[in-house]
């Protein structure tokens, strides 16, 4: 963070948080590559997984430090225990009074549950198209952040236009 401030780079910054070692706390095993295997944790994750989002924003306030997008698991699939698990981190996150981020591609029907929980959706460009994108930026308060991730070496990224 100190590098950060250096260099004058603005918020918000996207935090990765230990979702795997909560779920290994209650369930005794990780979940797999994408949520393989992924079975639904007791309601105790959930409230673990909110304390502890409320103890990093705590910290986070404290410190002056910019605001964090919550980012708790990297690439989830849309096998339906998958997505119903990304609800409960989602949903765990939210109460904790923070914005979510997802690397996901929202265009998936499966990931339809998430929309209500997801406040940025990091997707690869074009997916969904630019009108889509407008659309939902303006119908509710999210946000669609691109990366070009296997089309030139994962480099940057970037955020759509700003809104209509």
């Amino acid at each position: 963070m100190a590098l950060w401030r250096k260099y004058r780079f603005r918020g918000p910054v996207v935090l990765g948080i230990n979702t795997e070692g909560v779920y290994e706390k209650y369930m005794k095993e990780r979940p797999g590559n994408h949520l393989s295997g992924v079975k639904e944790p007791p309601e105790a994750f959930s409230r673990e997984l909110t304390a502890m989002v409320k103890a990093i924003e705590s910290e986070r306030r404290k410190r002056g430090w910019p605001e964090f997008l919550y980012y708790p698991i990297d690439e989830p699939s849309t096998e339906p225990a998958a997505v119903a698990f990304m609800v409960t981190v989602l949903k765990a996150c939210k109460d904790a009074g923070v914005r979510t981020y997802v690397t996901a591609d929202p265009t998936h029907d499966q990931f339809e549950p998430l929309r209500p929980f997801v406040d940025v959706w990091c997707t690869q460009p074009f997916a969904p198209d630019r009108e889509t994108v407008l659309a939902d930026m303006s119908a509710r308060q999210v946000e669609y952040w691109c990366y070009p991730n296997h089309v030139n070496g994962k480099t940057t990224t970037r955020r759509w236009p700003a809104r209509a």
